[in-house]
Order: structure tokens, then sequence, then C-alpha cells
């Protein structure tokens, strides 16, 4: 991919950083997540929940059980091996569900290890007038653009584009003067940046929930991801605003091999917030810890605890070491300094509920 690239900019000028993410992540032929091997789990580039331990997805189906109606379809944006979809199936009532997703090898795995789901493209795809959507950790690999923050009494009120430019056939980060939705969106969201801080512009990321909440009459959205408020994110140094993984490592330089890494952002959970509640809908955000604490995350350590006890007490080893172990990946999707501290949107509207 990088002579394509070198070639594309040294011809056409310096790439929106958007654009750059989104053929390194989706580009059919040579992107990271479009082409290659499926990326999540023990032997991929990345661990997330659901690769953690089942149980993640017994309590997301607990909630999605609280929140749904009926005849609700469960729909899974960015589905992976299935590691979520399935545990959620086995833990709910009859539903309709789907998995979106662009990874040609995640899709054929879906269709091999679940059967059931209906494979799709789009979330106008799912025939039904309810679903429960769940996004786990995938705002952080929308495409965004980047911006800096200026002096505000500069032109473009106060900001400069950050894109993708070639110095030499090397790729490299360049200022270019802000396209006008860049300038909107970072003017609205990012008012507590400091002069000279560089942020991700989540453009992207909002239509894609706007895109949710109107393909429906009625929804669920359950969004898991890391990132924070904006003034959190504003916090950050430069070096962390976009990170890469790779080989269950970060820090893999992006420039040097594009369509080789993973590309993320943290979810700017005020952008979010923003904007579904500009459709009507019900939103709250909270920890993972929180959120999977409220779905009764604590009874289940408890009853984890009582039944190892009880198999030690009948000498059934394995089962005391197989409940042990349930335990153990449970405390880690609780722990607060690591997949604890993830932020859950939820974001409901319900046409029977509304005024």
């Amino acid at each position: 991919m990088l002579p394509l690239l070198v070639e594309i900019i040294s011809t056409s000028g310096p790439m929106p950083f958007d654009e750059f993410m989104e053929r390194c992540l989706y580009d059919a032929d040579d992107g990271f997540f479009s082409a290659g091997a499926v990326r999540p789990g023990a032997k991929g580039d990345f661990v997330t929940a659901p690769e953690v331990s089942p149980l993640f997805g017994e309590l997301i189906a607990r909630w999605a059980n609280r929140v749904r109606g009926g005849a609700w379809a469960t729909v899974e944006i960015g589905a992976g091996s299935g590691a979520l979809l399935g545990p959620m199936i086995a833990s709910m009532s009859e539903t309709t569900t789907f998995a979106i997703e662009r990874s040609r090898s995640a899709r054929r795995i879906i269709r091999e290890a679940l059967p059931t789901v209906t494979v799709a493209d789009s979330i106008v795809d799912v025939d039904a007038s309810g679903a429960v959507v769940i996004l786990n950790e995938v705002l952080d690999n929308v495409p965004a653009a980047l911006v800096q923050r200026t002096d505000q009494s500069q032109k473009n009120e106060g900001w400069s584009e950050i894109a993708v430019g070639v110095d030499d056939g090397v790729l490299k980060l360049v200022d270019v003067p802000p396209r006008n939705a860049v300038v909107e969106w970072a003017s609205r969201y990012l008012t507590d940046l400091p002069v000279g801080a560089m942020a991700s512009v989540q453009i992207a990321a909002g239509k894609l929930i706007e895109s949710i909440v109107e393909a429906l009459d009625d929804v669920a959205i359950c969004v898991i991801d890391y990132g924070g408020s904006t003034a959190e994110l504003a916090g950050r140094s430069d070096a962390d605003v976009v990170r890469t993984y790779r080989h269950q490592r970060s820090g893999f330089d992006y420039l040097t091999h594009p369509g080789q890494t993973d590309i993320t952002v943290d979810v700017n959970t005020d952008a979010i917030v923003a904007i579904a509640e500009r459709l009507g809908t019900q939103v709250e955000v909270m920890t993972q810890r929180d959120f999977l604490l409220s779905l009764g995350a604590d009874e289940m350590l408890s009853e984890l605890r009582t039944s190892e006890i009880a198999l030690a007490r009948r000498g059934d080893v394995m089962g005391q070491l197989r409940e042990r172990s349930r335990g153990v990946e449970l405390r880690a999707l609780l722990d607060p300094p690591g997949f604890g501290s993830f932020k859950v949107i939820t974001i409901v509207r319900k046409r029977d509920t509304m005024p």
C-alpha cells in the first residue's frame, strides 16, 4: 500500500487523515481489517472483552433483554469472529440476529460458527422495526480527521487540519487549511482544547450513530469503547491521539507501514452524547465496570466463588479450576485500570414511551 499512497499523495497533494485511515483499515485489497485475517483474539493483533470471557456476552445479553421489545432484532456492528454474538444469542430469548462486518475473513467465520446469524452489509439491511445494536470497540476505528488548535484570533476559527503528505518518498503528517466540516465539528466539540494541542475529529462516527437511529423505528444502542469527555481527551499528549496495535503491541508506525497495523482514536463521548440527544434519544454514559456491575456482575462473581468451593469439596479439581478461571476472567472485565475503565454509552429510543 505504501507505494500507492506515495504516488497518490505526490500527484494530488496531502490526503486528509480520515481518508488515509479509511484506506489503511478498509481498502478492499490491502486494508488491515477488510483484507487480512480476523484481528481480535489471543492469536491476533489485540484482545477485546469478548475474547477475554464469554461472560461478557452473557452480561450484555442481560442488558439487551431489559431494553428490547419482544420482536426486536439483535445486531452487532463490527462483529469480528462472533465472540460476542455467540454468548449473547445463547443467553437471549428468541431474536433475529444480524452481524454487520466489512472483513471478508470475519464474514466467513461468522457464517460457519453462527449459521443462524444473517451477515449484512449495513444497518439498512436489517429487516426489523426495532433492534438492539452493539458496537464493541468499533467507533475508535471509524476514520477520523485530525486538527491542531491554533490562536483563535487567526483565520479558520483557530484550527489547522493535519493531513498525510509526502517528503522525499516518505509519508509524514503536515498542516493544511481545514475543511469547513472539520472546523464546524471541532468548534462545536473541542472547545476545551488548548492552543497547540492535537485532537481527532469524529464526524464519521457521529454519522454512523445517526444512520442507526434513523434506520429503525425503535432502537437501543450500546457503544463500548475507550475514550472520554472533551476535557479528559484534551489533557492527553499528541502522541496518544492516534494509537496503533499489532501483534498484541502498540506503537507500530502507521506512516511507515500503512495497511499493516490497527489505527485507532479515543472516542469523544461528549460528541456522541450530543449527537444522540439531538436525535431524541435517552443517553447514559458510564464505565464498563459500572455497566457490568449494574447487570449483576458482582452476583455472578459470588456465584462462581460458591460453585468453586462446592466443586472443591466434592474433589472435582477440573471443575473447581474452571470456575476459578471464569472468576479471573470476569474480574479482568471489571478491572478499573483496564477493561473496567472503558466507556459505555447507551442510546435508547422507544416510540411508545416518547411524549
